[in-house]
């Protein structure tokens, strides 16, 4: 609804939830838990994916800086991508193409802090279609 704009996006909301979504189905054994599971971290990354270059200066960031050079937007953003990275990790680790898809993305470009290991994006990109043979920007 918030991309039509009937309502507006709350991404401290949408982090609590689904944080709370993870915490409850995480450990379950049933596939379909872990499957919601894998949806909502893949979810938090996006969060923290799209939000690095959205608002570097909102009031979640100022309350985390300790010293003056930490204000620097750059470090910011590596900031949030390091934990967009560790949350497609734990999606990924579930078996989720996407996030394997995204984690091959980030690793092929150079930006914000992470370095780009072309190895790396390969093994996401292959994996990427392992897990999903209909994942087809991973397959190009």
């Amino acid at each position: 609804m918030h991309s039509i704009g009937k309502l507006r996006f709350d991404p401290k909301r949408a982090k609590d939830l689904f944080k709370e979504v993870i915490n409850k189905l995480e450990k379950s054994k049933s596939n379909k838990d872990k499957e919601l599971s894998r949806i909502a971290m893949r979810n938090m990354a996006l969060i923290y994916h799209n939000s690095h270059f959205i608002k570097p200066f909102e009031w979640d960031n100022l309350t985390k800086i300790s010293r003056l050079s930490d204000l620097k937007v750059n470090k910011l953003s590596n900031i949030k991508l390091k934990i967009a990275v560790k949350w497609y990790k734990k999606s990924y680790d579930l078996g989720d193409s996407i996030s394997a898809y995204n984690l091959g993305l980030l690793y092929e470009s150079d930006i914000n802090g992470i370095k780009k290991v072309d190895y790396q994006a390969e093994y996401y990109f292959k994996k990427a279609v392992d897990f999903d043979n209909n994942n087809l920007y991973a397959k190009a």
